[in-house]
């Protein structure tokens, strides 16, 4: 679960969206809804809730490209539940209203010390000179139409997350063969690939996931795995550079390198007896 709105704009600049958007609802409402008293949460308290955390905690105009991409592409994710749909959509709402507040620099106005999600309602929905309805909700409605009608020109790069995507779920076929294998033969192997494969679950193929990955398989490896498991699934996962292929990663590798060094041979002068 997404333990903060920085966390959720670092995965998202990282071009980790289904990880940035799934759950980042859940954690608005539970860090602004008392556990004592759960209740749902309105359309219209979340919007001012996602617009709040945006203005807070660090959005910045070029994020809006992260923000467009993915509205442009939840219709071809599966990942998004129709409430993650939803939450996008306010998301994309609440990132136009952002570019709207600082035109017409009022962003500072939109900020609480200890903020509540009464304390924000009343705040967001406070009327300053600066928005009008006239000239603001014309604005939000060009800037949304201009969104609409960019969405095809977005056909590339949403091919490519799908792309990527399709990439994640062919590693994650490989990683639950290669657990099924191991089953009971190897537990500190076992335990991080289901850690490697919870994260292949919403993983798209971007930097950040493939040095996750790298990194998953880089402790399986440190455990001395046998050949078959670099040849048929660790060196598919994570391929190894050419000089450690070379070389080579199994036992013997490591072997070689924990002998002592060889002591170096005697020159022809510490030979000869006194």
């Amino acid at each position: 679960m997404i333990a903060s709105t920085e966390e959720f704009l670092t995965l998202l600049r990282a071009g980790n969206y289904i990880r940035a958007m799934l759950g980042w609802n859940e954690f608005l409402i539970d860090k602004y809804t008392p556990t004592h008293k759960k209740e749902p949460v309105s359309g219209t308290d979340l919007f001012y809730l996602i617009l709040f955390e945006l203005i807070n905690h660090g959005f910045v105009t070029e994020d809006m490209r992260h923000i467009q991409l993915i509205y442009a592409a939840v219709e071809e994710m599966p990942e998004f539940s129709a409430e993650d749909v939803y939450t996008i959509c306010l998301m994309s709402d609440a990132a136009l209203w952002f570019q709207i507040y600082e035109k017409k620099n009022v962003l500072e106005k939109y900020k609480l010390i200890q903020p509540d999600k009464e304390k924000i309602t009343l705040l967001m929905t406070q009327s300053l000179p600066e928005l009008g309805k006239k000239q603001c909700i014309p604005l939000f409605e060009r800037r949304r139409d201009s969104w609409d009608a960019n969405r095809g020109k977005l056909s590339n790069e949403v091919r490519e997350l799908k792309a990527g995507r399709k990439k994640m779920e062919a590693l994650l076929d490989l990683v639950n063969a290669y657990a099924q294998r191991l089953k009971a033969k190897a537990p500190l192997r076992e335990g991080v690939l289901e850690s490697l494969r919870q994260f292949l679950l919403y993983a798209l193929d971007c930097e950040q996931s493939r040095e996750k990955i790298d990194n998953f398989v880089e402790q399986i490896r440190q455990d001395l795995p046998e050949d078959w498991e670099e040849e048929e699934y660790l060196g598919k996962i994570s391929p190894l550079p050419l000089y450690r292929r070379l070389l080579g990663y199994g036992q013997l590798a490591w072997g070689f390198f924990s002998q002592p060094a060889l002591a170096a041979p005697e020159t022809p002068s510490q030979q000869i007896s006194p």
